[in-house]
């Protein structure tokens, strides 16, 4: 058999067919130690963060930053989403003890069972890089599922402020911190400038205030605070940001009777000043413009109303016999609350509309109200519905038939100018005072028909006698 030699070309095409599987072959060695590395980098990291983020750790870590008792059910780090995930699960926040106070571990302390704020679960992110180097900065905080109770005293402060202050190193600066009782942006430098954004989920809350005794039972709250821009050394230029707020919020007159006053459920954007430039304490500073949700009511049982309802005694005066009140008022016109809040004090910048019937109460932009003392001062509109608005214009054109006919339209136009706006018979009230026990002046004087159309007879009478001398006069 013939011997076949190989060309130089097919030599060389040869050698390229050696060369390409030799290459081949090292970039799977290459890529399966490439694999290798990162399985074993993963399960570095994963040992790592096991070892470094535990309960103990975490808890040590918050509880050096807030005058606080944290208790966490479980805790789990996911490696594998972009950036890392760490949710915490189960979270109780209640006052600092002495477990807290002496630094003992989270896993070796006695369980509780309640706090002020009960978190269902709470979510952030964390690169590769802060699990190593074990420092984390969080730019976005999530909590879902919290409940809080909260207590509201005369100067607009809650108790559960006082848990997110910096925590005292001795009992000494205990006792001198005490009034100390707010979350300071100047003294958490760090996280106020990480943190970007925090996001409020299907939580709920109860609020008593503390002075009178009323309960509200919020539900469904939803907060989105994002582009948070805080300059913890130039609070006064940089400390702002937006709000997205949702809420849905029952009123009861106290926690034994539980009289039902109401309920809203508010929705839409505010900007936000989060700290007191002056002290950095946090202190939200907003300007809200919330739309009203339609199922929103107040019962006419809260006294406020009664008292106001009162005035419409006086309308006898004018003929007319008030209806009795319905049992709920609902929002009318705009259905919204453009206002601001600071302190647990509110001013309505915009008039805020209640329906009954066809009556309208109207609170004029400019009043206010303070949350802790319910001290208030309302400017408010009390206007009658068509039907009664109707009877009155008529009643009062009867009573002006008692003067010479010239006369009558005049008369007319000079009472209704004293009772009606825009065509409804309008009652001008202002109140202030307690809520609870609201002092109410009727503004609007209601004109004494009779004794105005017996004056304008009487002032006919007396220019028909004297025309009637000065034309006997000249007649001589």
């Amino acid at each position: 058999m013939a011997e076949r030699s190989f060309s130089v070309l097919e030599s060389e095409e040869i050698w390229d067919s050696f060369t390409w599987l030799v290459y081949i072959d090292v970039m799977k060695k290459w890529l399966k130690i490439g694999v290798g590395v990162v399985i074993l980098l993963i399960v570095a990291l994963v040992v790592a963060s096991n070892i470094f983020l535990t309960k103990n750790y975490l808890v040590a870590e918050i509880e050096s930053s807030i005058d606080s008792r944290i208790q966490i059910g479980d805790l789990e780090v996911n490696l594998l989403s972009s950036p890392a995930t760490v949710t915490i699960s189960n979270v109780i926040i209640a006052e600092r003890d002495v477990y807290a106070q002496d630094e003992v571990p989270h896993d070796e302390r006695p369980k509780i069972e309640d706090g002020e704020i009960k978190v269902k679960e709470i979510s952030f992110d964390v690169s590769l890089g802060e699990l190593i180097s074990k420092k984390i900065n969080v730019s976005k905080l999530e909590v879902t599922g919290a409940h809080t109770k909260v207590v509201m005293n005369e100067e607009g402060e809650l108790n559960i402020e006082k848990l997110f202050a910096e925590p005292p190193k001795e009992k000494k600066e205990r006792e001198r911190r005490e009034k100390e009782k707010s979350f300071n942006a100047k003294e958490n430098e760090d996280f106020v400038t990480e943190l970007k954004q925090l996001i409020v989920k299907d939580t709920s809350f109860t609020m008593v205030i503390e002075k009178t005794g009323l309960v509200i039972e919020g539900s469904d709250l939803n907060v989105d605070l994002s582009d948070i821009r805080v300059d913890p050394n130039s609070l006064e230029q940089v400390n702002e940001a937006k709000l997205q707020f949702a809420a849905k919020m029952e009123v009861f007159s106290n926690e034994d009777e539980r009289v039902k006053f109401g309920q809203i459920a508010l929705q839409g954007p505010a900007r936000v000043k989060l700290f007191d430039p002056a002290t950095g304490d946090l202190e939200p500073d907003a300007d809200v413009d919330f739309k009203i949700d339609d199922s929103s009511y107040v019962s006419t049982k809260v006294p406020y109303v009664k008292e106001v309802w009162k005035v419409t005694d006086t309308l006898g005066k004018l003929g007319l016999k008030v209806k009795v009140l319905p049992e709920q008022l609902t929002f009318g016109r705009s259905k919204k609350i453009k206002a601001s809040y600071l302190k647990g004090k509110v001013d309505l910048h915009e008039p805020v509309s209640l329906v009954m019937s066809d009556w309208e109460l109207a609170l004029d932009g400019g009043s206010w109200f303070e949350s802790g003392t319910e001290q208030h001062s309302f400017g408010v509109l009390l206007m009658a519905g068509e039907s009664e608005s109707a009877f009155v214009s008529k009643h009062l054109s009867t009573i002006t038939d008692l003067v010479p006919k010239e006369l009558r339209a005049k008369l007319h136009e000079e009472i209704l100018e004293k009772v009606f706006v825009e065509g409804r018979l309008t009652l001008q009230v202002k109140t202030h005072g307690a809520l609870s026990k609201p002092k109410v002046k009727l503004i609007t004087r209601l004109p004494d028909t009779e004794k105005m159309a017996k004056e304008y007879a009487k002032k006919k009478l007396l220019n028909f006698a004297l025309d009637k001398l000065l034309g006997d006069d000249k007649e001589d």
